[in-house]
């Protein structure tokens, strides 16, 4: 649902939605800015079930104050503050899945802000430094019935999180069973080699999928592969979710959400 965010009314988009045949939903995380209740009501409403939050990560504006990687304490505080309210928004919408992605700011001086590519030791020891917390806020969500998902996003984003290897190894070094990574395959089409032989080696930790396009539009509207996807995913017996998350401008979105749909579909 972060593609719609202010594009529409909300049972607008609920009843676009409904006739492109989709039946699950992951609400944006801005729990402050919603009445959770009042969406959680509506969803049902229109037969929707919720499988969790996407959280609204970055460094400007209102998420400003969402930053892992921070020598402020209150904006760290504020960042694992923010963590725990998507947690009960998922819990009262009646979902499970919350993602965590890595960002930084320029406290920490060791830190490229250009997109330089950091090498693993580097990355690993930035990502040591928020396993404790991570850990101790997992705890919290695990009595909600959520799991924290690790995101790792494209250089352009962050030079810390941005493949595959580096949110196993955070997941990993965390140690709880309520942790997992989630891949997106549009940050993966620029981070890793292989995305069909990412997501093997992610299987067992992979418990979400967020799609799009190389170009952020619906799948089969660029060039990625998602046969191979798909064929990858069955493979490794994959049985989560698969979130489509592409970039909307227009209110005419009916089309290519119907396209991106049926592409999913035939594949299988």
């Amino acid at each position: 649902m972060s593609s719609f965010k202010g594009l529409e009314p909300l049972d607008d988009t609920l009843e676009n939605l409904k006739k492109c045949q989709l039946t699950i939903l992951e609400m944006y995380g801005e729990p402050k800015l919603v009445d959770i209740r009042e969406i959680r009501d509506l969803c049902h409403s229109y037969e929707f079930t919720i499988c969790g939050v996407t959280g609204m990560w970055g460094t400007t504006g209102a998420e400003s104050d969402r930053i892992l990687l921070t020598s402020n304490k209150s904006t760290f505080n504020k960042t694992l503050e923010y963590i725990k309210s998507c947690v009960l928004m998922c819990s009262v919408l009646g979902g499970n899945l919350f993602n965590i992605c890595i960002f930084n700011d320029n406290s920490y001086p060791q830190i490229d802000t250009n997109h330089r590519i950091f090498p693993d030791y580097l990355k690993k020891r930035f990502l040591s430094k928020i396993v404790r917390p991570i850990k101790e806020v997992s705890r919290f969500a695990r009595d909600y019935g959520v799991n924290l998902l690790i995101e790792p996003l494209n250089r352009y984003s962050t030079p810390i999180c941005n493949m595959a290897t580096d949110a196993l190894f955070l997941a990993n070094a965390i140690e709880e069973d309520n942790i997992g990574i989630l891949l997106d395959t549009f940050h993966m089409n620029i981070e890793e080699a292989s995305m069909t032989q990412t997501i093997e080696d992610s299987q067992y930790l992979l418990k979400h999928m967020h799609v799009s396009d190389n170009n952020r539009k619906m799948p089969g509207l660029g060039h990625i592969d998602f046969g191979e996807i798909i064929n990858s995913l069955n493979k490794v017996k994959f049985d989560g979710i698969l979130s489509f998350e592409p970039y909307l401008f227009s209110k005419d979105y009916q089309k290519e959400l119907s396209q991106g749909v049926d592409v999913l579909t035939k594949l299988g």
